[in-house]
């Protein structure tokens, strides 16, 4: 048996946006981790949503945004080795806002990583702030309200469409057909589907999936004592079949499995 002191979990927290900026980004958020003799796998899935993550791992002299990392929308799971002290500082965008803020298309940026300053080629150095190993993770979120805030004003206008097929998949949670949504629009299904590709990086489709699939995902990690048979009802599968499939695409994990992972990280 293996020392569970060697296993220590990270800690994950998140922390709301100013008010401005609280339309468009989901949350900020922070994962520290101790060091540790064995690396721990950290399960990361499907939301929708574009980040920008910051190592703060190493105690530095300043707070550079430039050296962000931003992590476009994905399709599939990943599964991170965490191993040795760690530190990210990050930002949420919500889904189809990451376009707002950054100057290519969504899909372009899809199960893709790249740094904040192939993206962002002005207006990031002069945010930098010097900070001390004592800096409150506050401080540091301020300048992330700053960068924001700047690239906010000069920002697209959001597409209708796009903003209004978001509305709709969420509050169906993720159960209306793809029909039903270029009915309510009243827009094709080939304009949907551009404006999707351009804006939130995924087919609406997709999107759905994922949406139905993390409050499935939600229920198991909070540990509810739900039948799979209830879940299937609950949430929208087609059958049990179905919610295998769904979770093992999107988590890598059946159901059970999925279950006893998040019972293991209590």
């Amino acid at each position: 048996m293996s020392d569970a002191s060697n296993h220590i979990l990270p800690v994950y927290r998140e922390f709301p946006p100013s008010p401005p900026l609280a339309p468009y980004v989901e949350c900020y958020w922070t994962m520290r981790a101790a060091g540790s003799s064995t690396p721990t796998p950290n399960r990361v899935l499907p939301d929708g949503c574009v980040d920008i993550i910051f190592d703060a791992t190493e105690p530095a002299s300043a707070f550079d945004p430039s050296r962000g990392t931003v992590i476009g929308v994905m399709r599939r799971p990943r599964v991170v080795m965490l191993g040795g002290p760690l530190e990210l500082i990050a930002v949420r965008f919500r889904p189809g806002c990451g376009r707002i803020f950054f100057p290519v298309p969504m899909s372009e940026l899809a199960d893709y990583s790249i740094a904040l300053s192939d993206l962002w080629r002005d207006g990031i150095r002069d945010v930098a702030m010097p900070l001390d190993d004592g800096a409150t993770i506050a401080r540091r979120l301020e300048r992330f309200d700053m960068l924001l805030a700047r690239r906010l004003g000069s920002a697209p206008v959001p597409d209708r469409s796009v903003a209004g097929a978001l509305g709709l998949i969420g509050r169906s949670g993720g159960r209306i057909a793809i029909s039903a949504l270029e009915k309510s629009l009243g827009v094709s299904g080939r304009h949907l589907a551009r404006r999707f590709n351009d804006q939130v990086g995924l087919a609406p489709k997709m999107l759905a999936r994922i949406v139905r699939f993390q409050n499935a995902a939600a229920l198991l990690r909070r540990g509810s004592a739900i039948d799979p048979h209830e879940l299937v009802h609950h949430c929208g599968f087609h059958d049990q079949p179905h919610l295998i499939h769904e979770f093992r695409s999107l988590s890598g994990l059946t159901p059970t499995q999925f279950g006893r992972e998040m019972a293991g990280r209590v």
